[in-house]
């Protein structure tokens, strides 16, 4: 079970409820900092939400196990690879 938090209170809440995952969504390295002091280790930790790779140094120092960048798909161009195969006598080409 993965719990997005915001607040000591709900980091709390999380562990007490046997979490598996705490998700800092949206917070600022500096508002996860306190709060991941509050989760014990066997609890897995991720920050996602506002990072991108000019930022991404500040959040690896939080402490926290995994770091989401939705900047690596948002702004993704599809790359078109299909194939086209055309049957000549009898043998596809």
């Amino acid at each position: 079970m993965e719990v997005e938090t915001e607040s000591p209170q709900q980091v709390l809440e999380a562990v007490e409820a046997g979490a598996d995952i705490i998700m800092f969504d949206n917070r600022s390295p500096e508002e996860i900092k306190p709060l991941i002091k509050l989760v014990p280790a066997h609890i897995i930790t991720e920050a996602s939400g506002g990072i991108h790779l000019d930022n991404l140094a500040s959040y690896r120092e939080t402490g926290v196990d995994y770091i989401s960048l939705g900047s690596l798909t948002h702004s993704v161009r599809a790359l078109d690879i299909s194939a086209k195969v055309k049957e000549r006598e009898g043998i596809l080409k």
